[in-house]
C-alpha cells in the first residue's frame, strides 16, 4: 500500500510538471555563447524604383548650367526622373558652367534584403559633369536601385519622398 501511495504521488507530480511546463524554441548562439538578436527586416527605401533603375531627383537654380540634362544610354532626362540602368550604360551630364557655386551630390544605393547605402559630394559647378560620370557607375557595383540628388542647396530635394528616405537625405545633407 505505501509503494502504490508513492507511485501514485510520483505520476501526480510528473502531471503537475508537465502542465506547468511551456515550450521553449531554441535560439541561435554565437561560438561565444550569446544569443543573437533576432533578423532584424530592412525597408526598401527606394520602393519606387525597379531592379536596375536610376532615378535623378534635380534641383538647380536657373543660370548655374548652359543646360541640364542627363543621359543615362540612349535616353535623355531634362528634369528629374527614372531611366533603366544595368551599369553598362554611360552617364552624361550635358551642360556646361563657369560657375564656382557648389553642387551637392547624394547618391543612395540599394540591393534588395540590404540596408541602403550613401555617399555624398560637394564640387564646384564647372566640375560636375565630369565628376557625376565618374560617381554613378561605382555605386551601381552589387546594387539594384540607386537615387542620385543634383542639388545646388542643402534642402534642395524632393521632400515628398518616404520618411525614411527622407530621413537618409537629411542625414547625409547634415554632414
Amino acid at each position: 500500500m505505501k509503494r502504490l501511495l508513492v507511485l501514485l504521488l510520483a505520476l501526480l507530480t510528473l502531471a503537475v510538471f508537465t502542465a506547468c511546463s511551456e515550450t521553449l524554441t531554441p535560439v541561435s548562439t554565437t561560438t561565444a555563447g550569446q544569443t543573437e538578436p533576432p533578423e532584424e527586416t530592412v525597408k526598401d527605401v527606394l520602393s519606387f524604383l525597379n531592379k536596375d533603375e536610376i532615378y535623378f531627383d534635380v534641383h538647380l537654380s536657373d543660370g548655374i548650367f548652359d543646360k541640364t540634362s542627363i543621359k543615362v544610354g540612349d535616353q535623355t532626362l531634362t528634369s528629374s526622373g527614372k531611366a533603366k540602368y544595368t551599369g553598362s550604360e554611360e552617364i552624361v551630364f550635358e551642360g556646361k558652367s563657369d560657375l564656382d557655386k557648389e553642387i551637392y551630390l547624394v547618391i543612395i544605393s540599394v540591393k534588395a534584403g540590404e540596408k541602403a547605402m550613401s555617399d555624398y559630394s560637394v564640387t564646384e559647378a564647372s566640375d560636375f559633369p565630369e565628376m557625376i560620370s565618374k560617381r554613378i557607375p561605382i555605386h551601381k557595383t552589387n546594387k539594384e536601385k540607386i537615387l542620385v540628388i543634383v542639388t545646388d542647396t542643402k534642402d534642395g530635394y524632393d521632400h515628398s519622398f518616404d520618411s525614411s528616405l527622407s530621413d537618409i537625405i537629411k542625414a547625409v545633407l547634415a554632414d
